[in-house]
């Protein structure tokens, strides 16, 4: 974990060589050698009785092009201290390796960094290093970067309801390019001795950065323990000259169109069968094992909305995993064509070599998939999606004929663990278009969860047999209907929101916030369909660290995403909400339907709107409303003792809450919290 800082606009003396400018290359990390030269305790404490291991590592480049390498794979047989052998990656800064030009390797020479390691080491521990990511250039780096680190004083720095002491440093930039930097800082506390701190600063940024953590590299000595620092020395450096976005859409675009997509319009119908067993590891409440088995019809429309419809009576947990599977099965053949992928998300290249890996940023390519951070690209094939800089969801794809078919996903297991989630599409070919015809998953949430589909007979349709399948039925589908509409709803297309917020937490029984009581700034949303969203940032203002606003403008998402998923206003519209549903009213209790095969189990109207429903999963809740401009809203919602409440004004395209409040939504002692929105505009995401 990197430092915490905080900005101010100050001064500072950096001088750097000027650099020419870079051609960046592949490369070959083959060329790259790399070994331990020295160790040295970083408290100056006996070998195997330290908080850490300052490393001096020895890169080698035996290729034609200059080489900066950015992550260093380290294995030893053994620590002085638990005598267990170690396998990490060590990285000189944050961040992917492709465009950075700064403190390189030429060709045929050799260069040394630092680096800490959080056990106790000595080279007689059975070291092996290897650089396993780099960034290759033709031209020159930055040889040269002399700074005058002047310590600008000592003081507190108040985190939530901790005071911890901090040191600060006056920086500044004189590149026009981002660079990051590394010091060896000599520390008086929490420990008499060394450590690394690193930074990012921006093209000429001027800033005073204030240091209260060490990183969480050093053993015991993280977190709430605070910092002094005697001097700073610049030890490394490294400027990013180009984020790669040609290059990565290029890549992209071969890799994506080279995976097989149905035509626009294509829709299917067929037979389903579904097993699934549950068997939880530990005895949790509300998780029970079940064996269950169930078939059916079902159909995909154009638009990739899926109508189930079973045999006999489906219970919820299989309608839920027919849907979900054939979702996932489906998922790949219906992406978008790969100009709308592009026109929606920017793209860079965080590394390029054997495996080239390509950041998104905005969104991804299906609305199932927008957690997708990024694609892993080798070989011309996508094999898996990032979790930040490293492969999370690993995809197995095969040719058939002159494109590729996705056949399997696995997630990255936790360190110690197997596999938490695997699946597996089979396929087959009708009229000549491929189809999966069998589905496998296995997910594990204290304990396996397996579950197998089957698809049969399956044929393609035109868009009114789709539409006839998918019709919902029964005596009450007319007047839920005109219940279920009688209010307003957010339209289909994606919006762009922003605005102003402030978060106050009333009854300050919320940990998250770290004591702030108040906190304000701006966000924004694009691909807005109330709860789903392509991508959506809260930029918190004020006098706090760069990791705590982060955290903070997380939290405020978070209570964003605490109303969206909730919000009434954002449901379906009626057709996709029950399709393939049977609707029947309720003998003995007027304005109250009972339904199967939909996510809702009962509703029950009052005055022509909805006022009550209960899921098929077994949760009741209660809804209010309130009149905007010539809309009628929902805008409070009861779920037990749980309350949300919203204040709506009109911001354009639909009209945003201007207040948001919260009451004990984790529990009934927690809360109340209160957003205040101001500012707020509403507009078709282009």
């Amino acid at each position: 974990m990197l430092p915490l800082l905080r900005n101010a606009v100050v001064g500072l003396t950096l001088v750097a060589s000027t650099a020419a400018a870079q051609t960046f290359v592949d490369g070959d990390l083959t060329k790259l050698t790399a070994r331990v030269t020295k160790t040295k305790p970083v408290d100056g404490k006996r070998k195997d009785d330290s908080v850490g291991t300052l490393l001096t590592i020895e890169i080698g480049n035996r290729g034609t092009h200059h080489a900066e390498p950015v992550a260093i794979a380290l294995t030893a047989k053994r620590t002085l201290r638990d005598k267990k052998p170690i396998d990490v990656v060590l990285h000189r800064f944050d961040g992917g390796s492709y465009g950075r030009a700064g403190r390189a390797v030429a060709p045929n020479r050799k260069a040394t960094y630092k680096f800490v390691l959080p056990h106790p080491v000595t080279t007689r521990c059975g070291l092996v290093a290897r650089v396993v990511s780099a960034s290759f250039f033709d031209g020159d780096g930055v040889d040269t970067l002399k700074i005058r680190a002047k310590r600008t004083g000592t003081g507190t720095y108040q985190l939530g309801t901790m005071s911890l002491p901090s040191t600060t440093f006056r920086l500044r930039n004189p590149l026009d390019a981002p660079v990051d930097v590394a010091f060896l800082a000599t520390l008086d506390r929490p420990y008499d001795g060394v450590g690394i701190v690193r930074r990012r600063l921006a093209p000429n940024e001027v800033c005073e950065w204030e240091i209260y953590e060490l990183p969480s590299h050093v053993r015991n000595y993280g977190l709430y323990n605070g910092v002094d620092v005697e001097r700073l020395s610049l030890i490394d450096w490294s400027v990013i000259r180009t984020d790669g976005a040609d290059l990565a859409a290029t890549v992209f675009r071969e890799a994506y169109d080279r995976w097989l997509r149905w035509p626009e319009g294509t829709a299917i119908a067929g037979r389903f069968s579904v097993t699934e067993r549950y068997t939880p590891s530990m005895r949790v409440e509300g998780l029970d094992a079940y064996d269950l088995s169930a078939s059916g019809r079902f159909t995909i429309d154009a638009d990739g909305k899926i109508t189930v419809e079973g045999d006999g009576e489906l219970e919820p947990r299989a309608l839920k995993s027919v849907r979900s599977g054939l979702g996932t099965a489906i998922a790949g053949l219906r992406r978008p064509p790969v100009e709308t992928v592009l026109g929606k998300i920017e793209l860079s290249l965080l590394e390029r070599g054997p495996c080239t890996l390509v950041r998104f940023k905005g969104g991804s390519w299906t609305d199932l998939e927008h957690g997708i951070q990024g694609v892993g690209i080798e070989n011309g094939r996508i094999v898996g999606t990032l979790h930040g800089q490293r492969i999370y969801d690993h995809y197995r794809m095969v040719p058939y004929g002159d494109r590729l078919l996705l056949v399997g996903r696995r997630l990255e297991p936790n360190p110690g663990q197997e596999s938490q989630r695997w699946s597996r599409i089979e396929y087959g070919e009708v009229d000549g278009l491929v189809v999966p015809v069998g589905f496998a998953m296995m997910w594990d949430i204290a304990g396996p969860k397996h579950t197998r589909l089957r698809l049969t007979g399956i044929r393609r349709i035109d868009a009114a047999d789709a539409a006839a399948a998918g019709a919902p039925t029964g005596d009450g589908v007319d007047a839920l209907r005109a219940a279920w509409d009688a209010t307003a709803r957010l339209p289909g297309e994606p919006l762009r929101v922003r605005g102003r917020f402030t978060v106050v937490d009333d009854g300050e029984t919320e940990a998250l916030w770290q004591g702030v009581k108040k906190v304000s700034g701006t966000f924004e949303i694009r691909g807005y369909r109330g709860t789903r969203y392509g991508s959506g940032n809260a930029t918190v203002a004020g006098d706090f660290a760069d990791a705590q606003r982060r955290h903070l403008g997380e939290v405020v998402m978070d209570r964003l995403r605490i109303w969206f998923h909730r919000d009434f206003n954002a449901r379906p519209a009626f057709d996709d909400a029950f399709r393939g549903a049977t609707i029947q009213t309720v003998e003995g209790a007027p304005g109250a339907f009972a339904i199967t095969g939909a996510d809702y189990a009962r509703i029950e109207t009052a005055d022509g709107r909805i006022v009550a429903f209960v899921t098929s999963a077994g949760m009741r809740r209660t809804l209010r409303y309130s009149a905007v401009g010539k809309r009628t809203l929902c805008n409070e919602l009861r779920t037990g003792d749980e309350r949300v409440q919203a204040t709506y004004r009109d911001a354009g395209a639909f009209p945003f809450p201007t207040k948001l409040r919260f009451e004990r939504v984790f529990g009934p002692d927690w809360g109340p919290e209160t957003m205040r929105l101001s500012g707020v505009t509403v507009e078709r995401d282009e």
